[in-house]
């Protein structure tokens, strides 16, 4: 993602590569504190719903983008997106150790999609242009919608006897 985001902010946008620099920055500051904000979320609202606000934040900005993806749109957009995705990550890798909790299979998928994807990325924005790209983005945010929210009922409801607490909501 960061080498698309620089070529982008750099080739297309008109911006020194300084400013690319800053702009990812921005991008991976509000992912961490997005990491934050959904420990918080986690603690009162339960995994699920906390899943549900990340998904949808980085979605609503994502179609954002497919209008508005220029200076300075793009640069707020890209921060919130680390926001949003800040949020979701660390509940996806906690769903993942309930859902396999042998690791392997769920932690390759997830690795190889985030090889494939800056990969196909690239070929989108040179051959399509990034309007087309950020559609293929907010189709991939739907669908993680959709997907989160039909499998988590499928999802075991693990109670902790001595506290009686959900572990996973």
């Amino acid at each position: 993602m960061w080498p698309l985001n620089t070529i982008y902010v750099h080739e297309q946008l008109g911006k020194s590569l300084s400013a690319a620099g800053m702009v990812l920055m921005l991008n991976s500051g509000a992912s961490v504190a997005g990491n934050l904000v959904g420990g918080l979320l986690f603690d009162k609202i339960g995994g699920f719903k906390s899943m549900m606000i990340g998904i949808v934040a980085t979605m609503a900005v994502l179609v954002g983008l497919v209008f508005f993806h220029g200076w300075p749109h793009y640069v707020i957009f890209l921060t919130i997106i680390g926001m949003g995705s800040g949020i979701v990550f660390p509940i996806a890798a906690a769903y993942a150790g309930v859902i396999w909790p042998e690791g392997g299979f769920v932690n390759s998928t997830a690795m190889a999609g985030r090889t494939i994807g800056p990969v196909l990325g690239g070929l989108i924005a040179d051959y399509a242009g990034m309007k087309p790209l950020f559609a293929v983005l907010v189709f991939f945010s739907v669908l993680s919608l959709v997907t989160t929210f039909f499998y988590d009922w499928n999802l075991p409801k693990k109670q902790n006897k001595e506290k009686q607490t959900v572990i996973v909501e």
